[in-house]
């Protein structure tokens, strides 16, 4: 078996000592590789460069200036990815994926409704004319407005049952685009991506900075 490309030859496990090496079943599961890779910080490179090839195929880019160049293009690009996916649900069923994401948060909480301004502020991608994207939705009597119990003033917006209908019929799908993204990452690495992407949204300095 060659050694990893690039790199420099060294002690090469094999067998046993080979398992004991990487150790776990999850290293186990990967070793069938068609070259062999001679020590631990060769395994980590070989890892890392593997993880960015995937961005650089995407971005036809073959290096980047800094890795937070990296990290934001690499959520940046994966963000794209997800949210085409949900545009092609949401096209299977004649809506928009900000008209989604507002029937979800509406449905959050059913029966009640929210004002304007409260379901601007929920929204995941703030939508430039919340008034237009409430319009078109009413119209398709997907939801309704009715005036606030204790301000005449301020209109309410909530769903109907056709909305909830919907969102119903539209399950299955978003599910099995979320099963699909737990099929590539465990359970841990799904909590350590949610934490990562906690940290760059929140405006307080980390403890560790």
């Amino acid at each position: 078996m060659p050694a990893a490309p690039g790199f420099s030859q060294g002690i090469q496990p094999s067998g046993p000592r080979r398992r004991a090496f990487f150790g776990g079943a999850f290293w186990r599961s990967i070793l069938d590789w068609p070259f062999r890779v001679t020590s631990a910080p060769q395994f980590w490179l070989y890892m890392i460069n593997a993880m960015t090839d995937a961005l650089r195929r995407r971005l036809q880019q073959s290096h980047f200036t800094s890795p937070g160049q990296e990290a934001l293009l690499s959520v940046l690009v994966a963000a794209k990815t997800l949210n085409d996916a949900m545009d092609g649900i949401c096209e299977k069923h004649g809506i928009t994926r900000p008209q989604y994401n507002l029937l979800r948060i509406l449905r959050g909480v059913h029966p009640k409704g929210h004002p304007r301004c409260e379901i601007s502020r929920r929204m995941i991608e703030r939508a430039p004319d919340i008034t237009r994207l409430v319009d078109r939705l009413q119209a398709r009597g997907l939801v309704r407005r009715s005036r606030g119990d204790h301000d005449q003033r301020q209109a309410m917006t909530s769903i109907t049952t056709k909305g909830l209908r919907l969102l119903e019929a539209m399950r299955p799908e978003v599910e099995s685009q979320v099963n699909s993204l737990g099929g590539r990452l465990s359970e841990a690495e799904c909590r350590e991506l949610s934490r990562l992407c906690a940290r760059l949204l929140d405006d307080k300095p980390s403890p560790e900075d």
